[in-house]
């Protein structure tokens, strides 16, 4: 897993409590830029991605927020 897209490589989580999993269910393109998640009541995933703080000029992604 490339990190910021610099060649920076993250580790693997690893579970140290019995009983969970831990399962990859989106990246990069899906969520580019997060700045914040949360889980609601439904057990949804919510993410907040900023396409317009700190926009290098050869940026691609959405206008806006």
């Amino acid at each position: 897993m490339s990190v910021g897209g610099q060649g920076l490589f993250a580790q693997i989580p690893k579970i140290h409590e019995s009983g969970l999993t831990l399962t990859l269910f989106a990246e990069d393109p899906d969520i580019v830029t997060p700045i914040g998640l949360t889980v609601g009541g439904n057990d949804r995933v919510y993410v907040i991605e900023s396409h317009t703080h700190a926009r290098p000029s050869d940026y691609v992604g959405p206008e806006g927020d």
